[in-house]
């Protein structure tokens, strides 16, 4: 097979430079790696690289734990101050929201309230004018039915013109001056339909 495989003479420089390094990589390393030559190539450098990535692993999870040892309270310490503060946030935002949602709801309230007095007051408002408008009928109704029943004096078309004179323009309504002109010369004109008794 092969007597000068690459990735072993790779590893055994690697290891050399780690052994530099001191004792910490040998605690933990397994026994010293030695490639299996009868492996085939991309065998032994898959396992070469899995070894590798182990022993990195390894070698970081050390590193961590020597950075904050467990007597070492400067990273709880500042946990704890961070609760602290997000803890103080919270009770305020709380109190805030919880201020916020008070005067939201008498806020409400009191439209509500308005609201009540307001429909009230139109019902009361809108009832007032109803009669009123009611009062106001029945007055022109007995007006209209006595002129109607008076002696006619005259023509027929003289009782019109005068029934017509006599009623209120209503707001909003058409122009009749045309139907009045009618109405006016027909009054005057003995010989208009309905003159002749």
């Amino acid at each position: 097979m092969q007597d000068n495989d690459p990735t072993a003479e790779f590893l055994a420089k690697e290891q050399e430079l780690l052994k530099s390094v001191g004792e910490s990589f040998n605690e933990f390393t397994s026994p010293i790696y030695s490639p299996d030559i009868s492996m085939n190539p991309h065998e032994s450098l898959a396992n070469d690289v899995q070894y590798l990535g182990s022993a990195i692993d390894k070698m970081n999870v050390t590193q961590n734990e020597s950075a904050n040892p467990p007597g070492d309270f400067s990273n709880n310490s500042l946990n704890t101050l961070e609760s602290q503060k997000i803890n103080e946030w919270k009770v305020k935002f709380d109190s805030i929201v919880a201020e916020r949602d008070q005067k939201s709801k008498e806020r409400h309230e009191l439209i509500l309230k308005q609201a009540e007095e307001d429909l009230k007051k139109f019902y009361a408002e809108h009832n007032d004018k109803k009669i009123r408008k009611h009062e106001f009928n029945l007055r022109e109704e007995e007006e209209f039915i006595k002129i109607r029943d008076e002696d006619p004096v005259g023509h027929r078309w003289d009782v019109v013109h005068q029934m017509v004179e006599s009623v209120t323009k209503p707001k909003g309504s058409k122009d009749t001056s045309r139907m009045k002109g009618l109405f006016s010369e027909l009054k005057g004109n003995p010989q208009a339909p309905g003159n002749q008794i």
